[in-house]
């Protein structure tokens, strides 16, 4: 009777290890239709955490990892912009706006608008109560 294969994460992850997977998921990337991280992820019977704890195990991951993200968010910019692509711009900015820092120019105006009620001048004069008594 034919053993089964191994399949699933080593049960402990070595620096070969997480270079062969890196590289895979690299390669993953780099093909037009992939985009999301939890998707290759899954394929590989791997969570979300173990991209957190590969990344601080190891700099060539972690390094890969980054580049994986830049890939994504010029696909996510490409699928908005180029819409024939059958990006859905809304959901492009929604991802955009929360996996990549981007702030919309609302949000900007409205946090500079908060900045400027909220200046304080101090000089020196605006003792309190406690100050007094010492």
């Amino acid at each position: 009777m034919a053993t089964k294969r191994e399949r699933g994460r080593p049960k402990k992850w070595t620096k070969k290890a997480l270079k062969e997977i890196a590289d895979e998921m690299l390669l993953w990337f780099e093909k037009e239709d992939n985009i999301f991280f939890k998707e290759f992820l899954l394929s590989k019977d791997l969570y979300l955490s173990f991209l957190t704890d590969a990344m601080e195990m190891d700099t060539y991951f972690s390094q890969t990892c980054d580049k994986c993200k830049e890939l994504q968010h010029m696909k996510l910019l490409n699928g908005g912009v180029l819409i024939k692509k059958g990006y859905n711009p809304s959901m492009v900015k929604f991802l955009l706006i929360n996996d990549h820092g981007y702030v919309s120019e609302k949000a900007q105006q409205q946090v500079q608008i908060q900045d400027k009620d909220n200046i304080h001048f101090d000089f020196g004069n605006n003792l309190n109560a406690e100050d007094e008594e010492e």
